[in-house]
């Protein structure tokens, strides 16, 4: 017997997995760079694509907006006003007017950051306040705390730079402690010494991302003004009338979004209804919130209750899923082993283009991220409903029909969400199948309270023809949104 015929064995297998090895990482490292060489000719594609398909969304809104006879405007919007972008042609003198013109403080700055000149128009004591605070040749930033000074600088050089409009919403906090929001538009100006203007003036904001200010107008970008109660519509009687049947619309962006006050899904649900059910004793608040969450919604959930609704109507979902990178990040390397890997898996392209629903959480543990936080936060809001006598109802979350699409608009919408909402995280079949937990959740919930289901996922497919990204749509699929709420809500309203 030859002794050394384990030990050649032994190496040969060896040598084997060594080669193997070896082999597997040239495949792994070709994958990679083909993926990255890949991914910015395929974006610049998505990009084109999308450029098309957001012109003709855009195109249909204007078409909706312009067959839609607008509403009366509220008495405090302003009368004609006098564009930003006259800053530029207008004199010394003509600068203070359009400052007093348009209540905005404007600050003149070099590129730098540092005030050339002031032009006080503000009718806000918070904004003279801050005024006051930001001298000729201090940097405007000087007024910024910590938390918003990066932002504010990165918004100011974008101006400078890209000669791109920025604005920004920032709480500063005022002399006596308290927080206000205020509203900084970066305008940059054609071929002068100081090349950016900076137009301040209160926000929209009460609350950031949380609650808005009462009687604000706003027509740029779009017409948007709310009522005494901060909510994004008319004024809204109270106690309530007799006899009327009012629902409560809540939620996020979703909700609140729409160029006029009369063109978001609440408004166009009240015609639906009306119309419906031959009366005009129906009326739909909107009672959406850019950016607020189930969280936020929970908070405010008293606020809902004030206005005397006879049904609450819920559709949001994606302002919590904002959580979903401290979801996936692990606390520790050695107690969480596999996430840690799939979080290194992330800087990968090829894994992350390719296998981005394997580098996610599980799907039991998803469902427990969720039900720990919006199916909760429901459930919550559902019981004070119930104590209230206040029906509720529930919508599933509309999103982009992956099934359907090209792998272009794939790419585009994969794009916007890399860019925008998940940072990288998710592609949109993961974003999909995230949504598809929460809907199945949200049927359970509804099921086991009483509430009523809306299945608006179900009823709304489509892509680039619906949506703007994952989750805000053209005016068509809001329309869309509106009737299948009608069509179900309609079948559970009692007018006394």
């Amino acid at each position: 017997m030859n002794r050394d015929a384990p030990m050649r064995t032994a190496g040969r297998i060896a040598a084997w997995f060594f080669g193997a090895l070896l082999w597997l990482a040239v495949v792994c490292l070709a994958l990679e760079a083909w993926e990255r060489y890949r991914i910015p000719r395929a974006e610049q594609a998505a990009r084109a694509y999308g450029d098309k398909r957001m012109a003709e969304g855009y195109a249909r809104n204007l078409a909706i907006l312009q067959a839609t006879p607008p509403p009366p405007l509220p008495d405090f919007a302003p009368k004609e006003l006098p564009g930003r972008d006259e800053f530029a042609g207008r004199d010394e003198p003509g600068r203070m007017r359009l400052a007093a013109q348009r209540s905005e403080t404007i600050f003149l700055c070099n590129d730098r950051g540092i005030v050339q000149a002031v032009y006080p128009g503000g009718d806000s004591a918070a904004v003279e306040a801050l005024a006051a605070r930001i001298t000729t040749g201090a940097p405007l930033h000087g007024a910024f705390p910590d938390a918003e000074r990066q932002d504010a600088a990165s918004a100011f050089q974008t101006a400078v730079s890209e000669k791109n409009r920025q604005t920004r919403d920032y709480p500063l906090p005022l002399a006596n402690g308290s927080l206000n929001v205020f509203e900084f538009t970066f305008i940059p100006l054609p071929a002068a010494a100081a090349p950016v203007a900076v137009f301040v003036r209160d926000s929209i904001w009460d609350v950031l991302w949380k609650k808005f200010r009462p009687h604000v107008y706003r027509d740029d970008p779009y017409i948007f003004w709310t009522n005494t109660q901060g909510f994004r519509g008319d004024e809204i009687a109270l106690p309530k009338p007799a006899g009327l049947y009012r629902i409560v619309c809540i939620g996020g962006s979703t909700t609140a979004e729409g160029p006029r006050n009369d063109l978001t899904y609440p408004a166009i649900l009240e015609r639906m209804a009306r119309k419906k059910l031959g009366t005009d004793r129906i009326e739909a608040v909107n009672a959406g919130v850019f950016a607020l969450n189930s969280f936020g919604e929970t908070e405010r959930f008293d606020d809902y209750l004030r206005l005397q609704p006879d049904l609450i109507v819920h559709y949001n979902l994606v302002n919590d899923l904002n959580n979903l990178k401290d979801w996936m990040q692990p606390k520790s390397a050695f107690a969480e082993p596999l996430k840690t890997l799939k979080w290194i898996g992330r800087k990968s392209s090829f894994l992350y283009n390719r296998f981005n629903r394997l580098l996610m959480l599980s799907e039991t543990e998803m469902e427990a991220r969720l039900r720990e936080g919006i199916i909760a936060n429901l459930r919550t809001m559902a019981s004070r409903a119930q104590t209230a006598g206040v029906q509720m109802a529930v919508c599933s979350f509309a999103y982009p029909a992956v099934e359907i699409m090209s792998q272009t608009e794939k790419d585009f919408f994969n794009w916007r969400m890399n860019t925008g909402f998940s940072g990288g995280i998710v592609t949109i079949e993961t974003y999909a199948w995230v949504v598809e937990i929460y809907n199945r959740l949200v049927r359970d919930l509804c099921r086991e309270h009483g509430l009523i289901y809306i299945p608006v996922a179900e009823r709304l497919r489509g892509g680039t023809e619906a949506y703007s990204d994952q989750c805000h749509m053209f005016l068509n699929a809001m329309q869309r949104k509106a009737e299948i709420i009608a069509e179900t809500v309609t079948a559970h309203i009692q007018i006394e």
